[in-house]
């Protein structure tokens, strides 16, 4: 027996009726049902809202911190450092290992798999 997968989804709102009538007065005068209305509001809403959560405040402190890390970053712990010895020798070699394992090969400064 095969699955049946949804197209569509389904949202469903109480609301007073005077609330409904509101939204079917400003649904009218858009010119689009109540449906289409309610959805792009909600759509907007939740694009403002994602937006909102996915941007990044800061104040003047903050950013004078984050500019002074740039400027002047810290030196390189003995990981970091160990890390780097092993990247740049995987370069002075000619070659790197990618993720999925297949070898890249450097030739003047262009990657080729």
């Amino acid at each position: 027996m095969s699955e049946k997968i949804a197209k569509h989804g389904r949202i469903s709102v109480r609301c007073a009726k005077a609330q409904q009538e509101r939204i079917e007065t400003a649904a009218a005068l858009t010119g689009v049902t109540m449906n289409q209305f309610m959805l792009q509001a909600a759509l907007e809403k939740a694009d403002r809202v994602i937006g909102q959560e996915r941007r990044i405040s800061a104040n003047a402190a903050d950013l004078s911190m984050v500019m002074e890390q740039l400027e002047n970053p810290p030196a390189p712990n003995q990981q970091l450092a160990t890390m780097l010895a092993q990247y740049h020798e995987k370069v002075d070699n000619g070659t790197l290992a990618t993720n999925a394992g297949n070898p890249v090969t450097l030739n003047y400064g262009v990657c080729q798999q």
